[in-house]
């Protein structure tokens, strides 16, 4: 069901810029400017500035062609460097959250593009997403490249894929990053490894985690070169896109909770939303100190089977809100969008991008609250990963921005060129 294929990576040669934890970046969308300032200036060649290039006003040029100038000086100079030969990535990551020690391996390869192998899970219809799909588009077709994987999952029962994986040939690269999580990539370079991983997934389904919007561009890149091709075999790099894929179960990222923040409401009444929410919804309330987010973690936990939703105001209190009766055909986050935020505050997803604003932090959330930056914040529990994979498989959406995984991706350790240079190598 899956198509994947060894490639000649792309990545930096540390001999140039030092070290690479001062070059790479973790994922991030083009709204968070802060974080894109804080990694441009973190080093000349951090790859934000490929991700996300600025306009260059002094030579009247956009930043598409920034992007695409830089990246040639990049690859002129030897700062970014082809691999020698063709292979398939492992990389793992080590880092401790909630005080867990975990260590995981992912795999990097290219990805058939192709209708019938990913199923999104997340819905990105909306017009929301309209400016990014098309910033997106904008720099792969300028620059030819990808510079961060997509994420995707799949299941290996039988431990067929962790055998081939559990150790690779040749070690790329090893450094920590700035939340001390620790990177290793590899690189299988044995054939009899490659074709096992290749034949071991053709009988996986993949299910994408974070990258929806991504692949949807990837597969719009690809029709208009195929349109556009003299000659077509099917096998040109550009009808591949680069993925990390994660297997499910205990040797997957950890999975945090993206919580909601209802901002710019200028008739906020604590009362009138209780009493609008009252008929399907019962409100519990509890005292907190302030910053009691472990408290509210818990209590969530507590109730998930309740699909419980934490609702804070500013207040010394919060609410736990369960439905009334359990709404079996909806996840937490549909049941906080389509029962909650759509008839209590009129927030769709068209008008989502004025009054919304996203955390994984319960107390981050609450001191934007706390200072009067928000009206009010509401918290989810995460999604397990199986309820993901289900919520693909039988094709029910959930809104954008729902999950988080854990360590985030990062931009840079490995890049994808569609062009035949690195082939030929």
């Amino acid at each position: 069901m899956a198509e994947i294929k060894e490639f000649k990576g792309l990545f930096y040669d540390s001999e140039i810029v030092g070290d690479i934890s001062s070059v790479v970046a973790p994922h991030c969308h083009s709204s968070e400017e802060e974080t894109i300032k804080k990694y441009a200036s973190n080093h000349p060649f951090n790859i934000i500035r490929l991700e996300y290039p600025s306009v260059d006003e002094e030579k009247e040029q956009d930043k598409y062609s920034v992007a695409t100038d830089t990246l040639n000086k990049w690859l002129d100079t030897g700062i970014l460097k082809y691999d020698d030969t063709p292979g398939i990535y492992i990389h793992n990551q080590k880092y401790t959250l909630f005080e867990e020690e975990k260590n995981i391996s992912n795999i990097i390869c290219r990805v058939k593009i192709d209708d019938g192998i990913t199923k999104p899970h997340e819905d990105t219809s909306s017009a929301f997403y309209d400016d990014y799909k098309s910033d997106r588009y904008n720099l792969m077709n300028a620059t030819g490249a990808v510079f961060n994987s997509i994420y995707a999952m799949y299941k290996d029962p039988e431990g067929e894929i962790a055998e081939i994986i559990a150790s690779g040939d040749e070690l790329i690269t090893e450094f920590a990053d700035n939340l001390g999580t620790i990177h290793t990539l590899w690189k299988i370079t044995d054939a009899d490894k490659i074709n096992g991983l290749k034949e071991a997934f053709t009988e996986k389904q993949l299910v994408l985690a974070d990258g929806h919007i991504r692949y949807s561009v990837a597969e719009n890149y690809c029709k208009r070169i195929k349109q556009e091709a003299v000659e077509y075999s099917g096998e040109e790099p550009f009808n591949y896109v680069m993925m990390e894929l994660a297997v499910l179960g205990d040797n997957l990222p950890d999975i945090l909770p993206i919580h909601r923040i209802i901002k710019n409401k200028q008739e906020f009444d604590e009362k009138k939303i209780i009493e609008k929410l009252n008929e399907k919804f019962d409100f519990e309330k509890s005292y907190i100190r302030e910053c009691d987010a472990p408290k509210i973690k818990a209590r969530l936990a507590e109730s998930r089977e309740k699909q419980a939703i934490g609702f804070y105001t500013g207040k010394d209190y919060y609410y736990i809100v369960t439905p009334k009766e359990k709404v079996m055909h909806l996840s937490d986050s549909e049941i906080l969008h389509k029962l909650i935020l759509e008839p209590a505050f009129y927030i769709t997803k068209d008008n989502a991008k004025a009054y919304l604003e996203y955390g994984t932090s319960i107390a981050d959330c609450e001191k934007k609250v706390r200072e009067q930056e928000a009206n009010c914040a509401f918290y989810l529990n995460p999604m397990k990963a199986e309820e993901i994979y289900e919520a693909a498989e039988e094709k029910k959406p959930v809104p954008k921005r729902t999950n988080a995984f854990y360590p985030k991706l990062m931009i840079g350790i490995l890049i994808n060129k569609f062009e035949d240079k690195e082939e030929e190598k």
